[in-house]
């Protein structure tokens, strides 16, 4: 993670805290922080206008009690940009209530050294640009799973990929195979105002290398334009005082290119290599959708390959909770060691006294002056507060690497790969274990877990599938329950519960969410099926998992659900060499 400038607003009454948080960040040795204060809200609001910022510092005490307010309408404003909450004092019940509001962290002035401040606010504006662009790349896999046409795709993927890059204006171009030419398509503007016939080229066709789009064909990838020339700057944005930039997506798909997309704004900051990627992985996408309409015998590689994405998107969705649950023991480890670097300092101090003592003793009597030097320097050091502190900090340190330990063994039994295609045996309690850790940060906010795991057999199965399974159900039980205890301060409840049926196990998933309505219980399995919003759901997590179940297990995937109670999701696996009904077909 690179960053080189760093735009940070500040807002905090106190002018003490401002000034050390200020000196804090101009501290940083990898970044550059330019840093605007605003004393009190009205005043951030007038920074706001007419301003970009990276990330908010937003402290609770300026506020006076107003901390939802005022996130809600930073979220408004600013919806793609990290409010870090701070306080001068640790609140539990603050903090819980802060992320559940759309706080990216909560930190307490007093333990924010340069480097902590650093890591902060740069795992913050991570975080956040890691959600908006999985909310983008599944808002475009949605588009393009709903859409009956290509033409039926263009407008929302247009205006959904020039939303991303808070652009002004997008141009699809197709490739016409007759003409060995880029040929314009359709466009679409922020402004609902502009002139349809602004947003079109003046020449609609491009060969290779000439124009933005045929700049993109040649190069094969995305480009970014920090300036467009002036001949190929759209009608609709010639009058803009601001510098113009652009980014060109060809759509290819092997060898061939299908076309190409053309974002331009007059404000476009130049992309990191990690966003270039993420536009390939969209232009790929696209070119896919498209090659798959333009051959529709191609419908079952689509399938195979959006069970694929789903499984991607339960990783990315947890990806930012688990560095999160990493940096939380690894920065009281950081704490401590430097505690530990200054108490050593002082010790070596009291030690030189020591050995100075042991020295003139060998050769006569101590004088008191001397005696007098080691308390008073007993005292400078605060030795008996060191003597009681020592020792919990390595206590701390070493509660911190076990924890970070037991995550990073987690995510590795967790993405267990079944590089075979014949069932091993496993532990089931340890792989549900496993993927509790992992999945930690998705449900300590909304619900409170229990178990009650009994002694089961080791379970021929594929792992690696069935902890996506598992995963799948606990992610959808902490969304139900979040639907419950939104905009509350209290939590839910999941129980898991395991237990051995003669020639069977089964694995029960309970929630206290908002159960599953009558009207939809018999589709809830149906792949591309989803009541969640856009970004938020693919539709393939409980068909995927009951394909899981039944059709490479054998086994039974069913559910008792109660509207307004909750839902307990039902697992049962055998546990010998049964064969699946894949198996049979194969057979």
């Amino acid at each position: 993670m690179k960053v080189h400038s760093l735009s940070v607003l500040l807002i905090d009454a106190a002018s003490d805290d401002v000034a050390v948080l200020s000196q804090r960040l101009a501290e940083s040795k990898n970044n550059s922080f330019s840093v605007q204060t605003a004393p009190s809200w009205p005043r951030a609001i007038e920074l706001l206008d007419g301003n970009h910022f990276d990330v908010v510092m937003l402290d609770t005490q300026t506020l006076a009690s107003r901390e939802k307010l005022v996130l809600k309408d930073l979220q408004a404003r600013l919806p793609d940009t990290p409010v870090v909450l701070m306080s001068r004092t640790h609140d539990e019940a603050q903090a819980l209530e802060a992320v559940r509001a759309g706080a990216q962290d909560y930190v307490v002035k007093s333990r924010l050294t340069a480097p902590a401040l650093e890591r902060i606010l740069l795992y913050g504006i991570e975080r956040q640009r890691a959600r908006k662009s999985i909310s983008m790349q599944y808002s475009v896999s949605r588009i393009l799973r709903e859409s009956k046409s290509v033409a039926e795709a263009d407008v929302p993927l247009l205006r959904t990929l020039c939303e991303f890059v808070g652009g002004d204006l997008a141009r699809l171009w197709r490739f016409d195979s007759r003409s060995n030419e880029l040929v314009f398509v359709e466009a679409w503007s922020r402004s609902a105002a502009a002139d349809p016939a602004a947003a079109v080229p003046a020449n609609p066709r491009v060969s290779k290398g000439a124009g933005i789009a045929g700049r993109a064909w040649t190069a094969g990838g995305p480009v970014w334009f920090a300036e467009v020339p002036a001949e190929h700057i759209p009608p609709s944005l010639q009058n803009a005082a601001s510098a113009h930039g652009a980014l060109a997506l060809p759509i290819i798909v092997g060898s061939g290119v299908l076309g190409a997309i053309e974002l331009f704004s007059v404000r476009l900051p130049e992309p990191d290599d990690e966003l270039l990627k993420v536009f390939s992985n969209i232009a790929n996408q696209i070119g896919q959708f498209k090659a798959r309409k333009f051959a529709e015998e191609q419908k079952d590689r689509m399938e195979v390959e959006l069970r694929l994405a789903q499984k991607l998107e339960a990783v990315g969705a947890l990806a930012a909770g688990i560095a999160h649950e990493i940096n939380t023991p690894i920065q009281f480890i950081g704490d401590n060691t430097r505690f530990l670097q200054d108490a050593f300092r002082d010790g070596m101090q009291l030690l030189h006294k020591y050995d100075q003592i042991c020295r003139v003793a060998r050769t006569g009597p101590v004088k008191a002056a001397l005696l007098d030097d080691v308390q008073a320097l007993q005292k400078q050091v605060d030795w008996d507060y060191l003597q009681a502190e020592i020792p919990k900090a390595l206590e701390q340190m070493l509660e911190g690497v076990s924890r970070v330990a037991t995550i990073v063994r987690a995510m590795k039994e967790f993405s267990h790969v079944d590089r075979s295609a014949q069932k091993v045996a496993a532990d089931l309690n340890k792989a549900l274990e496993s993927t509790l850790v992992v999945a930690r940060n998705e449900l300590k906010y909304v619900a409170d877990v229990e178990t009650a795991l009994g002694e089961l057999p080791q379970v021929l199965c594929h792992l690696g599938d069935l902890n996506q399974v598992f995963l799948n159900l606990l992610i959808n039980a902490a969304h139900a329950i979040g639907d419950v205890v939104k905009g509350t301060q209290h939590k839910g409840r999941i129980l898991i519960r395991t237990r051995c049926d003669a020639e069977f196990v089964e694995i029960a998933i309970h929630d206290t969410g908002t159960g599953i309505p009558k009207e939809i219980r018999d589709k809830i399995f149906d792949p591309f099926f989803t009541t969640k919003e856009v970004g938020k759901g693919s539709g393939q997590g409980l068909a995927l998992a009951h394909a899981i179940v039944v059709e490479k297990h054998g086994g039974t995937l069913t559910f008792e659900t109660e509207v307004g109670k909750g839902t307990t999701f039902y697992v049962r696996l055998p546990v010998g060499p049964v064969n699946s009904i894949q198996e049979v077909v194969t057979a």
